[in-house]
């Protein structure tokens, strides 16, 4: 496998050996391209007391290359052939391929699901106080940021027809799962929908293209397997399992979504398929 290294925060660096990764012979480990920036990886991993949101930025969508260069502002795909395609390609409509790489390492930063701070408004009116506006968005963009472990991700098209993926701000409909202390699969994340439908769109995914992601790499006190759970256009495809660390906690939804989402604090069961893609 060739070594990632990736921009905007992030290296993928080479193989890391640690007591929550395995050989990476034990994993099904697909090509790659080879991927250059000149950013650091992330150094601690990243503990959540509760489910958390995922992060699942898509970082490049195209086509196969042996090469890709990325920097703050562009994305250069060398236009060369893939020298070694990922899958044998299949038959299957949903020939979809999620391979998740625990044995590289990426970084994302620790405040992933930091916004923007509000527009402030002028005294006793509804006019926006540009530079009140500009000065706190300043502030925010400088604020010190600490980077985290992640884990790549590489979504691939193995099948002859292309494939329509949802994508909501341009993340992927996806969650972590762990197995828990009697080995049952359960969702360490949850996905909420928007209100409205002007954020989500659909990527076509040619035969051989090629999506990467990243999720958050976690620590905790209980060491299982995880994988992803993807859901689109009414398939729902998994990744291989990857071992690693949570805590147990995070197999409880936060109190303030339960809130948020029902009267009593208990979460119906429509709401709860839509929290963990089972619709």
């Amino acid at each position: 496998m060739k070594t990632i290294i990736y921009p905007l925060a992030l290296t993928l660096s080479s193989c890391l050996q640690d007591n929550y990764i395995a050989n990476p012979n034990d994993y099904p480990a697909s090509w790659i391209p080879n991927i250059s920036d000149k950013f650091q990886e992330g150094r601690n991993r990243f503990e959540a007391i509760s489910m958390t949101f995922p992060e699942n930025l898509i970082l490049f969508s195209g086509t196969l290359s042996d090469s890709l260069h990325f920097s703050l502002n562009s994305i250069l795909l060398c236009r060369q052939p893939a020298s070694k395609p990922p899958f044998k390609q299949d038959a299957f409509k949903t020939g979809l391929q999620i391979t998740v790489c625990p044995t590289q390492n990426l970084g994302m930063f620790e405040d992933f699901d930091s916004i923007p701070p509000a527009p402030q408004f002028l005294e006793k009116s509804t006019e926006i106080d540009s530079l009140a506006t500009i000065r706190d968005y300043n502030k925010w963009i400088s604020r010190k940021r600490n980077l985290i472990q992640a884990i790549p991700v590489i979504i691939c098209n193995a099948g002859v027809e292309k494939i329509l993926l949802e994508q909501q701000d341009k993340k992927l409909t996806m969650i972590q799962e762990a197995k828990d202390e009697l080995g049952n699969w359960r969702p360490i994340e949850y996905w909420i929908f928007p209100r409205c439908g002007y954020s989500r769109t659909a990527i076509e995914l040619l035969p051989n293209d090629l999506i990467l992601s990243r999720i958050i790499r976690y620590k905790g006190d209980f060491e299982t397997d995880l994988r992803l759970k993807l859901r689109s256009n009414l398939h729902v495809y998994y990744s291989n399992s990857y071992r690693g660390t949570i805590h147990k906690s995070q197999f409880n939804l936060p109190e303030r979504v339960q809130r948020n989402y029902s009267e009593d604090g208990k979460i119906d069961k429509h709401t709860s398929d839509m929290f963990f893609l089972n619709y």
